[in-house]
């Protein structure tokens, strides 16, 4: 497959068979909405740096493994193929509420301090222990027995 046809594109990672309309789907289960079946554990993950213009995850945050820095690794890999400036809306359950609790897949709970380990700006200063690829949170909503859904946008920090 020619990667250089894969420039922005809109990146639905863990998309599943419901991959929206126009966006590529990234999974590690194949179905016929997915473009790329891959798994998210492996990396890099099989797209070119810098090539998507938006990026969306879903419940499949809940299920990403969070031995040996695993979410990092995640976040670091959408940063590395979303533009710079661009976006990522993330959606999952709430920490370990009923819903989380009952997905026999869940092994990474979620709440509002996950994402201001990934935000330099955010006041909380959390970047600071373990300074992944940096994010800048744009806005960040939950419910404790729901969901959490963040939106985050690329940064760059020059070095």
């Amino acid at each position: 497959m020619d990667l250089t046809t894969f420039s922005g594109i809109r990146l639905d990672v863990g998309s599943g068979a419901q991959t929206r309309d126009g966006w590529v789907g990234l999974d590690n289960r194949s179905h016929p909405a997915v473009t790329f079946v891959h798994d998210l554990d492996v990396r890099p993950w099989p797209l070119p740096d810098e090539s998507a213009i938006e990026a969306f995850a879903g419940f499949v945050i809940a299920r990403v493994t969070p031995v040996r820095w695993g979410f990092f690794h995640f976040m670091n890999e959408i940063w590395r193929i979303l533009k710079p400036g661009m976006t990522l809306t993330a959606i999952t359950y709430y920490g370990v509420n009923s819903r989380y609790l009952g997905d026999p897949a869940a092994v990474n709970p979620v709440v509002e301090g996950t994402f201001y380990h990934f935000d330099p700006s955010h006041p909380s200063e959390l970047w600071y222990v373990y300074q992944p690829k940096p994010w800048k949170i744009l806005d960040l909503r939950w419910t404790v027995d729901g969901n959490i859904e963040a939106a985050l946008q690329k940064v760059v920090i020059d070095e």
